[in-house]
C-alpha cells in the first residue's frame, strides 16, 4: 500500500528499479502481442473441456517433436496437439493415398503400353529380330527389380 507524502503525493513501497522492469515487461509483452496474429481455437467440437492425454515417443521422435517446436517458437506438447488433430481429423488424406493408388496403376499400365508400343517399332520399324527386341524391353523398360540379366 502506497504511503502518503501529504498533499495527494503517495510514495510506493517498491523500489523504482522494480517499477522500470514491470513497465518493460508490460511493454515488452504489449509490443509481443501486437506483433503476433491473433489466433481461435476451439477446445473441442461439442464445447466440452478438453481432456489429457499422455503419450510416450521413443527418444528419435521426441527429439524430432523437440526440434520442430524449439524451430517453431512453442511448446512441443503444442506441436504434438496440432500434428494429432490434423491426423484425425484429415479427410482429404484418405482420398489423397486412394488417388496415389489409382496414379500408381495407371503408371504401371502406361509402363505396359511402351513396352508393347517399342517391342513393336523395334521389330516393324527397326527390323529387329523379335527375340532381341524382347531382350531390349526386358532390360531398359522392366519395372525397377525386375531386370533379368
Amino acid at each position: 500500500m502506497p504511503q502518503s507524502l501529504g498533499r495527494g503525493r503517495f510514495v510506493n513501497k517498491r523500489p523504482s528499479i522494480i517499477r522500470k522492469c514491470l513497465n518493460y515487461r508490460r511493454i515488452r509483452r504489449n509490443q509481443i502481442l501486437a506483433d503476433k496474429p491473433v489466433r481461435f481455437s476451439i477446445i473441442s467440437p461439442m464445447n466440452s473441456p478438453s481432456q489429457t492425454l499422455s503419450v510416450r515417443l521413443a527418444p528419435e521422435f521426441l527429439k524430432l517433436l523437440n526440434e520442430e517446436a524449439e524451430r517453431d517458437g512453442k511448446k512441443p506438447s503444442d506441436c504434438a496437439r496440432r500434428h494429432l488433430i490434423r491426423a484425425l481429423t484429415d479427410a482429404n488424406q484418405t482420398e489423397l493415398r486412394a488417388e496415389i493408388e489409382q496414379l500408381h496403376k495407371d503408371f504401371r499400365a502406361m509402363r505396359g503400353d511402351l513396352a508393347t508400343l517399342s517391342l513393336y517399332l523395334l521389330v516393324k520399324v527397326g527390323k529387329e529380330k523379335p527375340e532381341q527386341a524382347e531382350a531390349w524391353v526386358r532390360e531398359n523398360l522392366a519395372p525397377p527389380g525386375q531386370h533379368s540379366s
